[in-house]
């Protein structure tokens, strides 16, 4: 392991406490780690950081230079927006993010939307919570048309990391 000193600065984003750190942990010999970094918290934890780890901390081109012995940001996200990406490169500080990140998850929550507007199913719940089935005069709430997948046609836009994943993963 190298002598690394590492900062995760807001690990309760991220976690619940099901996540296991250990791979993470591995990568330097001393870490400290916040469950949140307030702004006036932030300057005194990066400081001493070779590897900075966040998912929401606004890492600005002020905060990266008080990190005189920075050389990794880890955003665990997909994204990079709420790092100073050319102040950090001027810095000689790499920038990455996850890649892939909960990509199985994400296309399921994609056929799940799909199912849930094509079934109207939130409009049913509703109705049945407000006891409009079993007041209708039919025993049968038609209120609510269902749309039939059978014969459409699911066009995907894109061909990144979620355009290429399907149901199989």
């Amino acid at each position: 392991m190298l002598d690394r000193h590492g900062v995760l600065l807001d690990l309760g984003t991220i976690d619940r406490g099901d996540m296991d750190l250990a791979p993470l942990l591995g990568t330097c010999n001393h870490w400290e780690i916040y469950q949140r970094t307030q702004p006036g918290e932030l300057l005194d934890r990066v400081r001493q950081a070779e590897a900075l780890v966040s998912n929401k901390v606004v890492l600005d081109g002020s905060t990266l230079s008080a990190a005189k012995r920075l050389r990794l940001v880890c955003i665990a996200a997909t994204g990079t927006n709420n790092v100073d990406l050319a102040a950090a490169r001027a810095l000689g500080v790499a920038v990455t993010n996850v890649v892939g990140y909960a990509t199985a998850s994400v296309v399921q929550h994609v056929f799940g939307l799909i199912l849930t507007l094509t079934t109207r199913i939130l409009d049913h719940r509703s109705a049945v919570l407000e006891g409009a089935w079993t007041r209708s005069g039919q025993f049968c709430l038609l209120d609510f048309p269902i749309q039939e997948l059978a014969g459409r046609t699911l066009r995907i836009v894109g061909f990144g990391e979620l355009g290429r994943r399907g149901p199989r993963g």
